[in-house]
């Protein structure tokens, strides 16, 4: 994995090429260079050497701690950059994680950049990436959507295991802080087998956990503030290492209020509402998150075990909830509030990692944890018929479940092969509870094996290929509503959910190749995947308020099977780069939520109470393609202009209509400036002006709204600089400068016609300590 980061205005030797090594911004000292597979130099204490290029050579960086890196050199170039990523060979974060994935389907983010790009959720940080968007509803919470695909199609990996938080509907954020991750990798294509047979829109790998490179105790502080909300989120972090032992801390606090939009009404089945004084109400919101980790790190074995608790209340906008009424939206004169509607989330995880060198080439890996996922979902009834007697009477849904999961794996590395092969498994409990009825009661056994190598028979070119075989077994028994009269009695029951058993397997394969000229760089996967039913698209028949349907699962449904293909062709030249990643995907049934035309669920005499549209989960053969554009240009040795596209089609093969909830065609154009300095009290200084726009959204299922395009504006200035040999970092962004009034195809609140948030200034101060 490489990176141009750009020119430099250090000079070269005469007739030589000058590199630089980083990590983090920093530049590595004692970098081993290999030219031609030989061993030529290593690196000064900026990170810099010279090499006599004559015509394009294979260049090979190795340092202890840091992912190897290969590239070639060509003699047409002057100065080149390369970042090193620390390695993370004695944690292994993923059951099969590789280095061999394509430049073109994986995209590495250090801390420092997601820290250039935070916003207040992790997903809504990364939706600058092509291809990555984002499921909102309001500020505080968000998921991710790769190539149009969310929810359990999108893994979420944290420290090489599934997190389990986000699979129950569009409402149920990530939970993941966006301050404290490390590194973090989107995969996307055939490639995310290697990770789960689940991850068939992609998968985003965390990396929370880091092994200090010198000993002794670093710590940060960092504080932003958002206008839009007034947030105010605190975070603190403490590293340390003494000799092989190391550890961590991380706490963060984030209090915000009722957000702002630029409109004064919104409309809902052609009824006009006001929003007094272009506040949401009932939008604001607390999180706390808290880790730790405790480790151990040798040549021989290495061991981390590592948890987490992850805390958040959130207001639901009153217009959200039920039928809107204009009573309901007059200010109550607290912005910072949290009234009902509202959920209440948490997420605990104990988990511990393994990694044992058996031989020189031989090591096994294990992975191990367990986690808590509470939601509770808040609010006043829509009808008298409830019994509110109960310990916790405004309770509509209660979702509580349990994870346990685990992966190990042998790896064999020799010259020319790699090979990993091993086992996955997992369990989960869940247990419902509320007034209200959403999913019923469940348990879900997976399991699987696989195999994966990697074939390098030159530094320029590899061949990865890999099955795996997988079971799934979920079961649910029968639920009944019982039915009250106006004095809470018991007078009848409503069936909502019946018995239910589905087992599966299959056997799932992936190939991919990679090949790299001296300016071209080319990559093709292949694959057949496999997804099992989750158990919303089976067993759900409730509301989710704020989206306003009534969603209904289908037992019938058979697992999702399909191909993938997915092609990359990148060229590069002194001071530019085109890369372009389009991808086709059959789906032989894919199972998706389809606006129905319907307030009548199958089964029911009349519709719930505070519903809309009855949405029922279906499957069809699809067509799935798309791509991705990303081209940059080095203007001068400061300046570099980027440019981003994508676009993704997804068409129902039987009915010739579109599948729901895809995102638009957009783009993006940036200009970039970045200098280092050699004074004293400032190390670099960035800012950066973009502009996005995204088309309108008209090709949409019957029963969908259509959306109208938009044009944003943003802008981000931020720098290091020294005060009393203490690094100050400083970011200021302005995202929405012209306070654009602009909807979200894929916002919680598109079928509200409300607005985005309007414009938001964001000032963040890092301040770290390091002590030897």
């Amino acid at each position: 994995m490489w990176s141009i980061l750009g020119t430099s205005p250090l000079c070269a030797q005469e007739n030589s090429l000058t590199i630089k090594v980083l990590s983090q911004g920093k530049g590595i000292e004692n970098v081993n260079v290999y030219l031609n597979q030989k061993y030529y130099t290593s690196t000064n204490k900026e990170g810099i050497c010279y090499l006599p290029i004559q015509k394009a050579t294979p260049i090979l960086l190795s340092h202890l701690g840091y992912e190897t890196l290969q590239d070639t050199l060509l003699p047409s170039q002057v100065y080149k950059e390369f970042a090193l990523y620390p390695s993370e060979k004695w944690l292994q974060t993923v059951q099969v994680n590789s280095n061999h994935h394509s430049v073109l389907q994986e995209k590495r983010i250090l801390k420092n950049e997601l820290e250039e790009r935070l916003q207040p959720t992790l997903a809504q940080s990364l939706a600058y990436i092509p291809g990555v968007n984002v499921i909102s509803m309001g500020t505080g919470i968000s998921k991710p959507v790769i190539r149009g695909m969310f929810n359990n199609r999108v893994l979420i990996i944290e420290n090489g295991l599934k997190k389990e938080m986000q699979q129950w509907g569009s409402d149920h954020g990530m939970m993941v802080d966006p301050q404290s991750v490390n590194t973090l990798s989107i995969i996307k294509g055939a490639a995310v087998l290697q990770y789960s047979a689940d991850g068939v829109g992609g998968v985003i790998d965390i990396n929370t956990l880091a092994y200090p490179e010198k000993e002794g105790v670093t710590a940060t502080l960092q504080n932003t503030y958002r206008s839009v909300n007034h947030e105010i989120a605190t975070a603190a972090e403490l590293q340390w290492r003494r000799q092989q032992w190391f550890g961590q801390v991380n706490v963060s606090g984030t209090s915000f209020r009722d957000y702002k939009v630029p409109a004064t009404t919104f409309e809902y089945n052609e009824y006009i509402l006001p929003i007094f004084d272009q506040h949401l109400k009932n939008t604001g919101g607390q999180r706390y998150t808290v880790k730790g980790a405790l480790g151990h790190h040798s040549e021989q074995f290495s061991w981390v075990v590592h948890g987490s608790g992850y805390q958040e209340k959130l207001g639901i906008f009153a217009g959200a909830h039920g039928v809107p009424r204009e009573e309901d939206l007059l200010d109550d004169g607290d912005r910072r509030n949290i009234a009902l509607p509202s959920q209440e989330n948490s997420h605990w995880q104990i988990d511990a990692h393994f990694h044992s060198q058996l031989k020189e080439d031989l090591s096994w890996e294990t992975d191990a944890g367990w986690q808590s996922n509470l939601r509770l979902e808040k609010g006043l009834p829509h009808h008298n018929n409830i019994d509110l007697s109960g310990k916790d009477p405004y309770l509509e849904n209660g979702l509580q479940l349990h994870t346990y999961s685990m992966n190990s794996r042998l790896v064999q590395k020799m010259d020319f092969w790699e090979w990993k092969g091993g086992i996955a498994a997992g369990h989960q409990y869940h247990q419902r509870s509320g007034y209200e009825f959403l999913i019923p009661d469940y348990q879900q056994t997976n399991a699987g094996v696989y195999v994966f190598t990697t074939y390098t028979p030159s530094t320029v070119w590899n061949i990865t290929g890999g099955v795996r075989y997988d079971f799934t077994q979920l079961t649910y028994e029968a639920f009944e509503m019982p039915l009250r009269n106006g004095q809470s009695e018991i007078v009848g029951y409503t069936p909502r959910a019946s018995d239910y058993q589905g087992r599966f397997h299959n056997l799932s394969w992936v190939v991919s190749t990679e090949r790299q000229w001296e300016q071209v760089q080319a990559s093709f996967s292949a694959g057949r995947i496999f997804r099992t039913p989750a158990i919303n698209e089976v067993g759900i028949n409730g509301i989710h308020h704020g989206t306003f349907r009534h969603e209904w699962g289908n037992k019938d449904l058979n697992p999702e099977r399909g191909y993938q293909l997915d092609l990359g062709l990148q060229w590069k030249q002194r001071g530019s780069e085109l890369s372009i990643a389009p991808f086709f995907n059959y789906f032989g049934n894919y199972i998706y939520l389809k606006p129905s035309g319907s307030f009548l669920a199958p089964g029911m005499e009349k519709p719930l109470p505070g519903a809309g549209q009855v949405y029922t989960y279906t499957e069809s053969s699809t067509l799935h393609t798309g791509f991705e554009v990303n081209a940059q240009q080095s203007l001068t040795k400061t300046y570099s202009l980027v440019a981003t596209a994508e676009y993704v089609y997804h068409q129902n093969l039987r009915t010739r209509t579109p599948i729901p909830f895809t995102p638009p065609f957009s783009t993006t154009a940036e200009i970039r400036y970045k200098k280092e300095f050699p004074v004293q009290w400032m190390k670099h200084l960035q800012y950066r002006i973009s502009g996005r726009w995204t088309a309108s959204q008209q090709r949409v299922d019957r029963n969908e709204l259509i959306t109208e395009g938009y044009f944003l504006i943003d802008a981000h200035m931020g720098g290091t600089f020294m005060l009393y040999h203490l690094p100050i970092e400083i970011q200021f962004s302005i995202n929405n400068i012209f306070n654009t009034n602009y909807q979200n195809h894929l916002s919680r609140y598109r079928i509200l016609n409300l607005p985005e948030a309007g414009r938001n200034m964001m000032l963040t101060l890092k301040i770290a300590l390091n002590k030897g």
